[in-house]
């Protein structure tokens, strides 16, 4: 009694589970690496993803937003939120993809220019199980934008200005003398 007789053993080849862990630590690295915010959302437009790019971008750690409703924070001047991001996941349905251009909120509560863009993320039947969304800052961007535009406006009026001047003049030059009319 309370010998051991025999021994059995279990042998589970875990090489593929390795390979799979190993290259979900690598995707989850490259999209740390990603300059622009990359979040992720479920159906109802909550976090379910934050990258570091959006922890820079916003200024929220990832263990604050996991859960929370992306639609305040990108469409904070929005009257309905909520709704906003509903009508941007069907088109993104629909379509494929959303792109354009909107101001939302950092956690300073200073808003910035961004070019947004949604896409669906599906699971592997292909139906869609929620949003991805990049958010590129081009706050500095639209600035240079801005300069850029009033130097051409200043540009075109300084040079206008000498040019009429000197338009008027060569026409007083070229008259005709001879003319009765005219006075030199």
């Amino acid at each position: 009694v309370g010998q051991c007789s025999g021994f059995l053993g279990i042998h589970r080849d875990v090489t593929e589970q390795r390979k799979g862990e190993e290259r979900l630590r690598f995707q989850a690295q490259l999209l740390d690496s990603v300059l622009e915010s990359v979040v992720a959302t479920d159906p109802d437009g909550r976090i379910t993803f934050w990258a570091k790019g959006a922890e820079r971008l916003f200024g929220y750690d990832a263990g604050e937003m996991l859960g929370q409703s992306l639609a305040p924070l990108t469409f904070p001047e929005a009257p309905d939120p909520a709704g906003e991001l509903a009508r941007i996941a069907q088109e993104v349905i629909r379509t494929g993809s959303w792109t354009g251009r909107m101001v939302p909120c950092r956690r300073s509560g200073a808003a910035f220019w961004a070019d947004v863009t949604f896409a669906p993320v599906l699971n592997a039947d292909g139906s869609t199980v929620g949003l991805i969304a990049i958010h590129r800052d081009v706050t500095e961007l639209r600035r240079l934008q801005r300069i850029r535009s009033e130097f051409i406006d200043n540009l075109s009026h300084e040079l206008r200005t000498p040019l009429t001047t000197i338009r008027l003049l060569t026409e007083t030059l070229t008259q005709d003398v001879s003319r009765p009319d005219v006075d030199v």
